[in-house]
């Protein structure tokens, strides 16, 4: 076998290898729950419980609902799709967080019922993962009153293997995880749960 032929051969190997983690066309990913963070986002030996909260199945508003993040590597970026439904894992994913953070959370009737409406959940795999994940929560009391509106936005990024669906879920997860450390933080979502203010952390002499 002559130099020139070895030398080509080796170039279709090295080109086959180096496209061996990517896919022509969008790439299906299941949603999972898989945060690296802390899901007590308020910190160790911080009490909580307030009025009991109902989490109630978010909705999806985002502008572009067939796409849950994009592999930009390459150009044109592959699209990230799902088949599952993003709404549902971002209230499920905070009714997870919130009890772990010590909020009362129940499954019935309660006092207290945060709905939400996706805006935004998106992660770009470029160098990094970067994800983002947005929401319109509320508060609402017993009666249908509006205790708390706001936008609500977590953002997360993580470093990894090229095209992995466990960074993905990695990093979409955090950012849910840190909607719910914004929340927890605001004096007002605190008080429509009847929460105290949280403690001023405690700076020990150098």
């Amino acid at each position: 076998m002559n130099r020139l032929l070895l030398l080509v051969m080796a170039a279709v190997v090295a080109t086959a290898c180096s496209g061996a983690d990517r896919v022509d066309g969008p790439r299906q990913l299941p949603l999972v729950w898989k945060p690296t963070d802390d899901l007590n986002v308020v910190g160790a030996g911080t009490h909580s419980a307030g009025t009991p909260l109902r989490v109630d199945l978010f909705v999806d508003r985002r502008a572009n609902s067939a796409t849950i993040g994009e592999d930009a590597r390459d150009r044109p970026a592959t699209p990230l799709t799902s088949a599952d439904q993003v709404a549902a894992f971002v209230s499920h994913g905070l009714a997870q967080v919130l009890p772990a953070s010590g909020v009362a959370v129940t499954e019935g009737a309660a006092r207290r019922v945060l709905r939400g409406a996706v805006k935004t959940f998106f992660v770009r795999e470029d160098n990094t993962y970067n994800g983002e994940v947005a929401a319109q929560i509320q508060v609402q009391d017993d009666a249908g009153a509006v205790l708390y509106d706001a936008v609500v936005v977590g953002r997360s990024k993580r470093w990894g293997r090229s095209a992995s669906a466990e960074n993905y879920a990695e990093t979409y997860s955090n950012a849910v995880v840190e909607i719910a450390r914004h929340l927890l933080a605001d004096p007002q979502f605190r008080a429509a749960l009847g929460l105290g203010p949280l403690p001023i952390p405690t700076i020990k002499p150098q």
